[in-house]
């Protein structure tokens, strides 16, 4: 019976060296003959961030900066909502719709990237229109100084939604040339 359990764990470990990927590894004096693994001794570098290690930093910084998006979302719900996030008072009817269209619009931004955190072929729309949303917002804040309060926690809320949608850009994209590189080297 014991010689039994040795064979499935052996068959396992052989799957597993022999997928196992050794690259940025010194193997030099291992022996693997099919069924052992003989003076192993893996002296690995650091792994790199591409490929899939920088992968796993696309979806949660997409989702750092989908919070950020969907947290407005609450303005949708009413001018008492509204005017506690942005500490503005809203007096005129027709500024609360806009305000309340803005905070759809916002939950529609949080949503695109949430999707783009689980679905990779949405990321480049989902970074564009993230990056439209945050620079703009940026952008307009920079040019008219002297706001409140709870617009500053809002233009901090955006610097980090920038520095995640940044990593998210750079994990994206060094997938993609990892993945050309690859495809480009298999022809």
């Amino acid at each position: 019976p014991a010689a039994g359990l040795a064979l499935p764990a052996l068959q396992a470990q052989h799957a597993l060296l022999r997928d196992a990927d050794f690259r940025g590894c010194d193997l030099s004096g291992a022996n693997f003959d099919g069924a052992n693994l003989t003076n192993a001794s893996l002296n690995c570098a650091e792994p790199d961030l591409d490929g899939d290690g920088m992968n796993r930093l696309v979806a949660p910084a997409l989702l750092v900066a989908a919070i950020i998006h969907l947290l407005p979302a609450a303005g949708m719900l009413g001018p008492e909502r509204l005017q506690a996030l942005y500490g503005v008072p809203l007096d005129d009817a027709s500024l609360v719709i806009l305000m309340r269209h803005r905070a759809l619009l916002f939950a529609l931004l949080g949503l695109l990237l949430v999707a783009a955190a689980f679905r990779p072929a949405w990321r480049g729309l989902a970074l564009v229109a993230g990056y439209a949303s945050v620079l703009g917002f940026l952008g307009f804040a920079y040019a008219a100084p002297g706001y409140n309060a709870e617009l500053a926690r809002v233009v901090l809320a955006d610097w980090i939604a920038l520095a995640a949608l940044v990593v998210a850009t750079i994990g994206h994209y060094a997938q993609r040339d990892d993945g050309s590189a690859s495809r480009r080297a298999d022809r």
